[in-house]
């Protein structure tokens, strides 16, 4: 199984099948999960009808859902749908760019300079002793770090147990680059 955000051309080989947005239902069954995974006390009393705003600000789409609720660790459930509702109404593209922008401002230092070391390694894996080597982070400045982007969604903790690796979802990589970093990608 191959995913993409772009679709192949017609004469690919293969199966196509596009995955749009997850129903309300599933999506608010998401936000509430993924609230009480990352330990955001209060989440589970919030109404279904304030879940159901966070939803469709972010439209259904589960990683935009992942952040959202994220923000309820820094920001009050009405602060954080202000915060959301002020990027509504742009493309999809412009929706995660606003979520993220709101993540990336609630982040302390470390947890931004791990987050842009990572925009090095992308979705390939990297260890600990290779992101505290080029993020310049001390240990324990690279533990909250890691603690911390965990927390928000914003880092993949891959590998087993006794060597843990590191990665960011590719979204997470092209916001870096595009709008922290300030890349621009090459024209074809």
């Amino acid at each position: 199984m191959l995913t993409s955000r772009v679709a192949p051309n017609a004469a690919a080989p293969g199966r196509l099948h596009n995955l749009s947005a997850l129903p309300e239902a599933e999506a608010i069954k998401l936000f509430y999960h993924q609230a009480q995974e990352k330990g955001i006390h209060g989440a589970a009393a919030l109404s279904k009808a304030d879940v159901q705003a966070f939803t469709k600000l972010v439209g259904g789409h589960p990683l935009a859902i992942k952040l959202a609720s994220g923000l309820l660790r820094t920001f009050s459930p009405i602060d954080s749908q202000t915060r959301l509702q002020q990027g509504k109404g742009g493309t999809v593209q412009e929706m995660y760019d606003h979520v993220y922008r709101q993540v990336w401002e609630t982040l302390e230092d470390a947890a931004q300079i791990l987050l842009l070391a990572m925009a090095n390694v992308g979705q390939a894996e990297a260890g600990g002793d290779y992101l505290l080597e080029i993020s310049a982070l001390t240990e324990n400045e690279f533990q909250v770090a890691v603690e911390t982007l965990n927390q928000h969604s914003l880092l993949e903790t891959r590998g087993i147990f006794e060597k843990r690796l590191y990665g960011i979802h590719r979204l997470t990589e092209t916001f870096l680059q595009t709008d922290i970093i300030g890349w621009e990608p090459p024209e074809i």
